[in-house]
C-alpha cells in the first residue's frame, strides 16, 4: 500500500472529495447542473495561446479543494506545457501563488499530473526549488513565471484548464 506522510494514497483521494465537499465556495462554484455548468465554463475560461484556462483570483483553496473546484467548472488544474504558455498565464494573474495540477504525492521528486498520472514534460523551477521544505511540500504552484513545491494544505489561488 503506497503512503504519503503516513496516509494511504486511497485515503488521500477520499480527502480530496471530503475537503471539497466541506467548502463553502462562491456561487460560481456551486452552479454545477447542465446548462448552468456549461455557461459558467464558457464565461470563465479564456483562450490563452491555443488552450482555454480559468484563473481564480478571488478564492484561495488548498490544493485538494482546487482540484475539485476545477472539476466543478468542467476542467482540471492546469498543466503548463511550455514557457510561452506560462508567461501568458502569468500576465493574466494577480499577485500571489497559483496551484497547478502537478504533485509528487506518490514518489518524492517525481512530479506528475494528478489528472493523467503522466510525468511533467515542462518544469520551470525557481533556482532553489523543489526543496520539499519540512518534508511537507508535495504540490506545485506557480508564482510569477516560476514553479515552486508547496504544502498541499496551504490555500492559494489556482489555474484550471478546459
Amino acid at each position: 500500500m503506497q503512503q504519503f506522510g503516513g496516509i494511504c494514497i486511497t485515503t488521500l483521494s477520499l480527502m480530496v472529495k471530503k475537503t471539497a465537499n466541506e467548502l463553502q465556495l462562491s456561487e460560481t462554484f456551486n452552479k454545477t447542473e447542465g446548462d448552468k455548468k456549461r455557461s459558467i465554463a464558457a464565461q470563465n475560461f479564456e483562450k490563452i495561446g491555443g488552450r482555454y484556462f480559468y484563473i481564480e483570483k478571488e478564492n484561495k483553496l488548498n490544493w485538494f479543494a482546487a482540484v475539485k473546484a476545477c472539476q466543478t467548472l468542467g476542467g482540471q488544474l492546469a498543466v503548463i506545457e511550455n514557457q510561452e504558455e506560462m508567461n501568458a498565464i502569468y500576465e493574466k494573474q494577480s499577485v500571489g501563488k497559483y496551484w497547478l495540477d502537478l504533485n509528487d504525492l506518490v514518489i518524492e521528486g517525481d512530479f506528475v499530473s494528478w489528472t493523467t498520472g503522466l510525468r511533467a514534460s515542462f518544469l520551470n523551477w525557481r533556482s532553489d526549488q523543489p526543496d520539499n521544505f519540512g518534508q511537507k511540500e508535495r504540490c506545485v504552484t506557480m508564482f510569477g513565471p516560476l514553479m515552486y513545491d508547496d504544502n498541499c494544505e496551504i490555500e492559494n489561488y489556482f489555474v484550471c484548464e478546459a
